[in-house]
C-alpha cells in the first residue's frame, strides 16, 4: 500500500509494503536502486527520508515540486 501526501514544497510518497524487503536483507543495495529509480523519473533531488530496512514503518520518498 502507498500513500501520497502533498504540501506547498513537495510530494511525499509513503510505501508501507516494500516488495524488496526480503531481498534487501541480503542485498541492501536494492534500496539504493529503488531510490535511483525514483530519481530517474522525478529528478536527482528526490530524497529517501525513511527506510523499512532500517526499522521504519514505511519507506518515505520526498519529491520537490520545483
Amino acid at each position: 500500500m502507498m500513500e501520497l501526501e502533498e504540501d506547498k514544497e513537495k510530494f511525499q510518497v509513503k510505501q508501507f509494503n516494500c516488495m524488496l524487503s526480503d531481498i534487501s536483507e541480503d542485498y541492501p543495495q536494492t534500496c539504493r536502486y529503488e531510490l535511483e529509480f525514483y530519481r530517474g523519473i522525478f529528478g536527482k533531488s528526490v530524497q529517501r527520508t525513511q527506510c523499512q530496512r532500517d526499522g521504519a514503518a514505511s519507506c518515505i520518498y520526498e519529491i520537490p515540486k520545483s
